[in-house]
């Protein structure tokens, strides 16, 4: 993998996922066994699925920044840095 590439994966700490593409960079993957999304455009958002029941489904959610220039083209290294924030910021919150 290049250093320019938006493709790439975690696999520790809890956190099993795999992303890339462009505009948007997106991934989906397990945190402490619940399945979460991420996407990268104009911001980048990761939401935790709660629970799911008869069509309607309750998830916890998170917003950020890119922090580099990329935004829909995020690098790998800039992905995983803000999945693992998102998963630090839903364990601090009590992992509702």
């Amino acid at each position: 993998m290049s250093d320019d590439s938006t493709d790439g994966s975690i696999n520790d700490d809890g956190i099993t996922t795999q992303f890339g593409g462009q505009c948007p960079v997106q991934g989906i993957g397990l945190v402490d066994g619940r399945s979460f999304y991420y996407r990268s455009r104009n911001g980048w958002k990761f939401e935790v699925l709660l629970y799911a029941s008869s069509g309607t489904a309750a998830t916890w959610r998170c917003d950020g920044n890119d922090d580099d220039q990329y935004g829909g083209f995020a690098r790998a290294a800039t992905t995983a840095k803000n999945i693992r924030s998102a998963v630090a910021e839903w364990r601090a919150a009590g992992r509702p």
